[in-house]
């Protein structure tokens, strides 16, 4: 098989939860400044991690296609690799559940001897269609790509 180039696909980013995240961040800088201001400067260190953290899985949320594998990173918490081979079906989410997704407009895959992987590549029809190029097995629900 001939080698490619890997192709990388950022995460949809639904604006009201990186908002709702800032808005959660400073609220928790207000409580501390209004209990005691003083309580700030020891909790400065969990408050610049805990920024980190968001800012790291905010810009660091990525979906990467190389060869038969698909590279899932999600800041420092999720780094997985599943094989394209693998994967059975594609369908349309709305699931909250905690997932390597910045969206709630996501898409489950299902994969063989695994539970579903909630994703929301950007650009998602041409994603899919790379997919399909790599495994034309996989089962893809209607209007998924057909713009």
């Amino acid at each position: 098989m001939q080698s490619t180039k890997p192709v990388i696909f950022t995460s949809e980013i639904s604006w009201w939860l990186f908002g709702a995240a800032i808005a959660l961040f400073a609220g928790m800088c207000v409580w501390i400044l209004v209990i005691d201001a003083k309580v700030l400067l020891f909790a400065s260190p969990a408050l610049l991690l805990s920024a980190w953290v968001y800012y790291d899985i905010f810009t660091g949320t990525r979906y990467t296609i190389d060869g038969d594998i698909l590279h899932i990173k999600c800041g420092v918490f999720i780094n997985d690799r599943i094989k394209i081979s693998n994967i059975r079906s594609i369908a349309r989410s709305r699931s909250c559940l905690s997932s390597a997704a910045l969206s709630t407009d996501r898409i489950m895959l299902r994969v063989v001897r695994r539970d579903k992987i909630l994703i929301s590549p950007r650009h998602r029809a041409e994603f899919i269609r790379i997919l399909l190029k790599i495994n034309p097995d996989i089962e893809v629900a209607p209007g998924l790509i057909d713009n």
